[in-house]
Order: C-alpha cells, then sequence, then structure tokens
C-alpha cells in the first residue's frame, strides 16, 4: 500500500483501499454487529477514520492493522452506544431513572473543590459547544448548503441510517452521507482546536484523535 500516496490525499489510492478492504472490513464488523445498515455506516466511519489519521500512521505497523484497528475502535464504539441506549430504555420507574443519574451526578465522597472544577469544566465545554456549532451552521448557510445542514441533523441529531438519509435527501448513495459528516467533524475539530488550544476541553474528543493516530 503506497502510504505517501494516502497521506497525499490521492483518490485513486484510496479507492484502491476501499476496494480491497471494503469487504473484509465489513464481514469483520458482521461478525460482531448483526444489524447490516449499522455495520454499512460503521465501514464508512472506518474509512473515514482512516482518511483523517493517516498522516499519524506509525510504520511499525501494517496498513492492514491501522485500518482494521480503527474498525475494532469503531465496533467498541457502537457496542457501548447500544448497550447505553438499551439501559436508558429498559425501564422508566423512579428507581430506576435514579440508578441512571447515579452513574454521572457526583457521588457524596466526591471532593467539593472537584464537583465545583467539574462543574466549571462542563459550563465551559457548553459555551464553546454552542460556539463552534454556530459556527459550522454559519458556514453552510452562507454557502446555500443547505442539504449539507439537513444531513448533519439527520446523521448527529436524529442518528438515521446512511441510506435513509441518502435516499430521503436524494444524494448520491451512502459515501455521499460519509463525506459531509467527515467534513462537518473536521471543521468541528478545527473550530474546537481554535477555542481550545491547550486541550484543556473535550478530553474525549483530543483522546480519539490521539488514538486513531
Amino acid at each position: 500500500m503506497d502510504i505517501d500516496a494516502l497521506k497525499r490525499g490521492d483518490e485513486a489510492a484510496w479507492t484502491r483501499v476501499e476496494d480491497e478492504y471494503f469487504s473484509r472490513v465489513y464481514f469483520y464488523v458482521k461478525r460482531q454487529i448483526h444489524d447490516h445498515q449499522a455495520c454499512e455506516d460503521i465501514v464508512q466511519d472506518t474509512f473515514l477514520g482512516a482518511i483523517s489519521a493517516i498522516d499519524g500512521f506509525d510504520e511499525r505497523y501494517t496498513f492492514e492493522q491501522f485500518l482494521f484497528g480503527i474498525a475494532r475502535n469503531k465496533v467498541i464504539d457502537s457496542m457501548r452506544r447500544r448497550k447505553h441506549s438499551a439501559v436508558s430504555l429498559s425501564s422508566g420507574t423512579e428507581d430506576d431513572s435514579r440508578a441512571g443519574l447515579e452513574s454521572v451526578l457526583p457521588s457524596e465522597e466526591d471532593a467539593p473543590s472537584r464537583v465545583v472544577r467539574d462543574n466549571e469544566t462542563t459550563a465551559r465545554e457548553r459555551a464553546v459547544l454552542v460556539k463552534i456549532l454556530r459556527r459550522l451552521v454559519q458556514k453552510y448557510w452562507e454557502k446555500g448548503d443547505f442539504h449539507k445542514l439537513k444531513t448533519i441533523e439527520l446523521v448527529f441529531l436524529e442518528g438515521s441510517a446512511y441510506r435513509k438519509i441518502s435516499e430521503e435527501l436524494g444524494l448520491r448513495d451512502e459515501k455521499a452521507v460519509a463525506g459531509i459528516k467527515f467534513q462537518a467533524i473536521q471543521d468541528l475539530q478545527k473550530f474546537a482546536l481554535a477555542e481550545d488550544p491547550r486541550h484543556s476541553l473535550f478530553s474525549g474528543l483530543w483522546r480519539e484523535r490521539q488514538a486513531l493516530r
């Protein structure tokens, strides 16, 4: 695999990657995620992750190890989201709701100073998040890319499957949806970095980027 060509963003090189690895990655994901549409979405996200992380490719590993490592992380993330959704929807009693809240709220054993710091960080993250989302919407609005705005809404807010989105919005195929999502993530990361150059906020975002590299 020509890593230098991939780093340059050579379209033909990336097409060869997809031709060679799509089926293999799909069946790897399929062994663990049995929903066909979810599998296709994870595979598309895997290739997008590879494009995003290729500049940090570690020569100690093969490209196959690099790609399947990303696929593994995407599968794990999907399983966690599904598990979280299943737990959230499993019951609606007051006790169960309280049990769910206890997993995210500070316990009585937490030091007050730690709680204050966490609350301040959360407030700052929310303020920055509002700012960078406003910048993203403004960018597409000024360009008249309203179909991209709708795509982003369906992907991030409603969690719709790529195929369903492409059919609903008349896009070419799932790859078009994945491309819009990838560009939006790149824009958000760029905006977030400008607001948080020291990575003091959004620790999960920076850890994920580092893991991909």
